[in-house]
């Protein structure tokens, strides 16, 4: 699979659903798999490869300072620069009352 470094360009394929996002935030944040998501070290301790089934191309985090900055940029991007855990449960409680 190719890898991609443009942030940007790779949440742009994001869909904004709430249980995606914070399946992307959890997934990088604590390096594992979480829905859609997969976040792995990528060969050394601090670069990290982050994929899923529905990009073309794996991003790429080459240091701890990028994999911040894509953290930051999910916030900023995807939760109108909220804390992850409080969106999420507002979005989360918002959705369960329109059910």
């Amino acid at each position: 699979m190719a890898t991609a470094t443009n942030f940007d360009a790779w949440l742009d394929d994001v869909d904004g659903d709430y249980e995606e996002v914070m399946a992307l935030y959890d997934s990088v944040q604590n390096v594992s798999d979480m829905g859609l998501y997969q976040c792995v070290e990528g060969g050394r301790g601090d670069a990290w490869v982050v994929s899923s089934n529905h990009h073309p191309e794996a991003l790429f985090l080459a240091s701890a300072v990028a994999r911040d900055t894509f953290l930051k940029l999910i916030r900023e991007r995807l939760c109108g620069g909220e804390d992850v855990d409080s969106w999420y449960g507002f979005q989360r409680n918002i959705s369960n009352d329109h059910s």
